[in-house]
């Protein structure tokens, strides 16, 4: 494909009216051990609660169980966490099933997605 030989002209639709307020300057920049400094402080400010998936308000109080006085973790994530520490231990403290314990689970997998 060939490069035309002419340059094209593109025109645009100007709408009628007061033209646009021009854009706002970008913001200064700040000297980097200042915006060092803000991080650190936002970031000490913000700790307890920044792996939150829950709102922190008093309405969704219940939701999160508080540990000591700035802790706090959600209550699925801890029982989620409980469950698969149970889990683990049994699974490594009991004996593995025997045959007729797998097949009677394996019916009762069966059983629930029929």
């Amino acid at each position: 494909m060939q490069a035309p030989t002419s340059p094209q002209t593109v025109t645009a639709a100007v709408p009628a009216g007061p033209s646009p307020a021009p854009l706002p300057a970008p913001p200064a920049r700040i000297p980097a051990a200042l915006a060092r400094r803000i991080d650190r402080l936002a970031r000490r400010a913000h700790a307890f609660h920044r792996l939150a998936h829950h709102p922190l308000c008093r309405r969704y109080a219940a939701e999160v169980i508080r540990i000591g006085r700035r802790g706090r973790v959600c209550r699925g994530c801890a029982f989620t966490g409980a469950g698969a520490i149970a889990g683990g231990l049994a699974g490594w403290l009991l004996p593995a099933p025997g045959p007729l314990a797998l097949g009677a689970l394996a019916a009762l997998l069966a059983a629930g997605a029929a």
